[in-house]
């Protein structure tokens, strides 16, 4: 029988969501640059503590596990619903990679537009921008290397893998894989 807290961490809240004024196309056209800064570096400063608190309490099960192997063997139904959170991590990992490609087009889009009217509020719109998909850049990575540690939690507790090489941290898992060629 697995650790129920183990368990329990699989289901996971999702990742907070970037501000709409940076991923939505909008604009408020008599807005100067400088107002557009101040709301979106607040709303920026949300995003990024609310991404901070996500991501730490992500890393609570593997801080806690520190190195320590699985005890016992997982059921069916456990290594199932290990497989269920991987598939679901990294679907949304994957959704919000293509998420940031189209709103970092808009950005730009939006931001030619803005500047034919005030090269501040261009420059504003960036800058809140690069600002938000670093934070989401961060977010996509901590949701990739929890979906890592989490295949190597059911690699230890899966009876098809008794025996098999074990990993006690996510470099080791990957540079392992790379040598099989998986990654």
């Amino acid at each position: 029988m697995i650790d129920p807290a183990i368990l329990l961490s699989l289901d996971a809240r999702m990742p907070p969501e970037p501000p709409t004024m940076v991923v939505e196309e909008r604009i408020a056209l008599d807005a100067l640059g400088e107002e557009f800064l101040r709301i979106g570096m607040r709303l920026a400063d949300t995003f990024d503590a609310d991404a901070e608190r996500y991501i730490e309490a992500m890393q609570v099960m593997p801080r806690q596990l520190d190195g320590a192997k699985a005890s016992g063997v997982g059921s069916a139904d456990e290594i199932a619903k290990f497989t269920q959170a991987i598939s679901d991590l990294e679907r949304v990992a994957d959704m919000r990679v293509r998420r940031a490609g189209k709103a970092k087009k808009t950005v730009e889009r939006q931001a030619k537009v803005d500047a034919k009217h005030s090269p501040s509020l261009a420059l504003a719109r960036r800058k809140v921008a690069a600002r938000v998909f670093a934070t989401d850049q961060r977010l996509i990575e901590a949701l990739l290397d929890y979906t890592t540690f989490i295949r190597a939690l059911r690699s230890e507790i899966d009876p098809a893998n008794q025996g098999a090489p074990t990993f006690s941290d996510a470099a080791s898992l990957r540079d392992h894989l790379a040598r099989l060629g998986a990654v």
